[in-house]
C-alpha cells in the first residue's frame, strides 16, 4: 500500500463535497441580500425621483395659474413680484449682446479678427421688467426648483 502524502490529503479533501453545501448557502444568502438591498436603494430613488416630479409640477401649474391673474387677484403665498426698475445713474438695466460662447462667432459677425465681442452691447434704455417668482412652501421643503419669470414692459 502506498502512503499517501500531505498534497493527496488536500487534493482528497478538495474533491469530496463535504461542507461545501452549507458554505455554498451561506454564500448564496450574502449574495442574495447584497442584490435585494441594491434592488430596494433603486426602487427607492426612482419612487422618491417621481414624487418629486410630481411636487415640481403641482408648485409650476399654481404658480402658472397666479401669474396671469392682475396683481390685486394674485395670491401672495403663491407668488412674489419683484419690479425691476430703470435708474439712470445706474444705466440701463438690460442688455443685448452677442453669444460669446458660441463656436460660430466668427461666422455670424462680420468684423476684423481679434476684436473683443463682449464689448458690442446694445443697452435697452426703455425697458424694464416685473420678476414673478413662486413662492410656495413646498420649494424649500422639498428642495424643488423654483419657477421664475420675467414681463418686459416698455416705459
Amino acid at each position: 500500500m502506498r502512503n499517501k502524502s500531505g498534497k493527496d490529503r488536500i487534493i482528497k479533501i478538495l474533491r469530496s463535497n463535504e461542507g461545501s453545501t452549507m458554505v455554498e448557502t451561506l454564500v448564496a444568502f450574502v449574495v442574495l441580500t447584497i442584490i435585494l438591498v441594491m434592488i430596494y436603494k433603486v426602487v427607492f430613488f426612482c419612487s422618491s425621483m417621481r414624487m418629486k416630479s410630481h411636487d415640481t409640477d403641482t408648485v409650476i401649474e399654481k404658480f402658472n395659474q397666479e401669474i396671469y391673474k392682475t396683481d390685486d387677484a394674485r395670491d401672495a403665498s403663491e407668488v412674489q413680484k419683484n419690479s425691476l426698475t430703470f435708474d439712470s445713474s445706474k444705466g440701463p438695466v438690460f442688455y443685448l449682446m452677442l453669444d460669446t460662447e458660441s463656436t460660430q462667432m466668427d461666422k455670424n459677425v462680420k468684423d476684423t479678427q481679434g476684436t473683443d465681442y463682449t464689448a458690442f452691447k446694445l443697452p435697452l434704455y426703455q425697458i424694464v421688467a416685473d420678476e414673478y417668482k413662486s413662492v410656495n412652501s413646498m420649494i424649500d421643503s422639498q428642495k424643488l426648483i423654483t419657477p421664475k419669470v420675467l414681463r418686459f414692459i416698455k416705459k
